[in-house]
């Protein structure tokens, strides 16, 4: 990839230690993540097109959230782009739930797991924090990555096609055929599908960090 793009660069990844739902509720594991991105920007003195939001299930409808916020109140810290893999994107579903009632889960499990998260249930918060409800346009450039045998793919299906209703044409799609959820987290050494997902999610990465790097200098405005 690196001869392939020409790109001879140093990756600097950092990860965002937020509190976690259900003990904290939405929007603080969001409010946390963008407090990150705004500290980095600021003490690091790093420019928003030279940052790329990445996340897996939570994180990634986490960075797609903050992004979408962004957008209504400083578009002008909006990131060069974001790789999305397995998004939570729709918290009214009923049918992801149900999936998780499996034979291995054993019932006092389940049982506390419906208790903790009962109040995320309610329609109106559900409504509210759910991005597919949200407004799609605008955004940076994203990776969406979907298993086609995981619990979000059908509402990954439907946010990807609510994206090209409203005319989004910067989103970049990837279905990994007879993947479960988050597959990009399996051990790459035993599974060649997630060694596949992310060289995919690096390629539409490195695509961005070239059209950034070698972006051809504004002429001075002469004075």
């Amino acid at each position: 990839m690196k001869s392939k793009y020409q790109l001879d660069v140093s990756v600097d990844v950092l990860l965002s230690n937020y509190r976690k739902s259900p003990e904290n509720p939405s929007p603080t594991p969001d409010n946390d993540c963008m407090g990150m991105y705004k500290y980095v920007l600021k003490h690091e003195n790093i420019s928003p097109d030279h940052v790329l939001f990445s996340g897996d299930s939570a994180g990634a409808k986490m960075s797609l959230v903050n992004c979408m916020r962004m957008c209504d109140s400083t578009p002008e810290l909006l990131p060069l782009g974001c790789l999305l893999y397995s998004p939570s994107v729709d918290f009214e579903e009923k049918e992801a739930t149900r999936r998780l009632q499996t034979a291995s889960c054993r019932p006092h499990l389940w049982t506390r797991f419906t208790r903790r998260t009962s109040q995320m249930s309610l329609t109106r918060r559900a409504l509210k924090v759910s991005p597919i409800n949200g407004d799609l346009r605008n955004l940076p450039p994203m990776f969406v990555q979907y298993g086609t045998l995981e619990r979000f793919y059908e509402q990954g299906m439907r946010i990807i096609a609510k994206a090209k209703e409203q005319g989004v044409i910067n989103w970049e799609v990837d279905l990994l055929e007879n993947m479960p959820h988050g597959a990009v987290m399996l051990p790459t050494n035993i599974s060649p599908a997630a060694k596949e997902g992310i060289r995919h999610g690096c390629e539409f990465a490195a695509k961005l960090a070239t059209g950034v790097l070698f972006k051809e200098p504004e002429p001075e405005v002469a004075t």
